[in-house]
């Protein structure tokens, strides 16, 4: 369970990925909430065509947003059989990857499904610092720099590395004294998990939820992200966060 500002950081990852995407762009999140909103983004700067993998929870959803000819989103499911042919793809865009048995998996995937000179985009969590926004019950395990590097260097030779959010003395402090901020987000990760169990076809959502979340995001100018913007790593870092741009290059 991440416990950080999904929205502020999700938000400054889709401007950030906007510079790169173009054409048909998948997008895998565990912030579906965020997935109208980012798709927005990656529309009105290049993209043609996004296809969003909700991964929350071991349960994924696809679905796809393009624009009509008067720009209006135009939103469908896709059924749970589709799959992308290789060389098909122009950029893909995955958050949090976890340390797994599947992670080599995963970018062996990744890698065949892009075209020639498509693009990654991918983070994962500093394992150093995960112990400031992970709930211990559960099993998750993630990556230093060095793993994070290595296994992305076994299909992409062009990798540009980045931080986002630097994690300082003191915050590491404060997040760990702050048991009201634990529990808060842990009582936010319980009702999200029943609602997901109990709702998975998002009615909910759609009654109580949806107008909400639309007024957040038509506030996305007045949100403060400076604290998640994304820059070019050294080694004086300490991010909460690693995320890289894998090219791929003809071979």
């Amino acid at each position: 369970m991440i416990l950080d500002d999904a929205y502020k950081k999700q938000q400054v990852r889709y401007e950030f990925a906007a510079n790169y995407c173009s054409g048909l762009t998948l997008d895998y999140t565990f912030a579906s909430i965020m997935s109208y909103h980012g798709s927005k983004i990656l529309l009105d700067n290049g993209s043609k065509e996004i296809y969003t993998y909700g991964i929350s929870n071991n349960i994924q959803q696809c679905s796809r947003r393009s624009y009509d000819s008067s720009r209006k989103v135009i939103y469908s499911l896709v059924e749970s059989n589709f799959s992308h042919k290789n060389k098909s793809v122009n950029c893909i865009l995955y958050s949090e990857l976890t340390n797994i048995v599947d992670a080599q998996e995963k970018i062996d995937y990744f890698y065949n499904i892009l075209n020639e000179n498509g693009i990654l985009i991918i983070s994962a969590l500093n394992t150093n610092n995960k112990s400031l926004i992970i709930d211990n019950s559960q099993n998750y395990d993630f990556f230093s720099k060095t793993e994070f590097i290595e296994l992305l260097r076994t299909k992409f030779s062009k990798i540009e590395l980045y931080s986002q959010k630097l994690i300082t003395q003191k915050q590491v402090v404060d997040k760990k004294m702050n048991l009201l901020f634990i529990l808060k987000i842990k009582m936010r990760f319980i009702l999200s998990t029943i609602l997901l169990k109990f709702d998975k076809d998002s009615n909910f959502y759609a009654k109580y939820l949806k107008e909400k979340n639309k007024k957040y995001q038509n506030m996305e100018g007045k949100l403060n992200t400076e604290e998640y913007t994304i820059i070019p790593y050294n080694e004086k870092h300490n991010p909460l966060f690693f995320i890289a741009v894998c090219h791929k290059t003809k071979n």
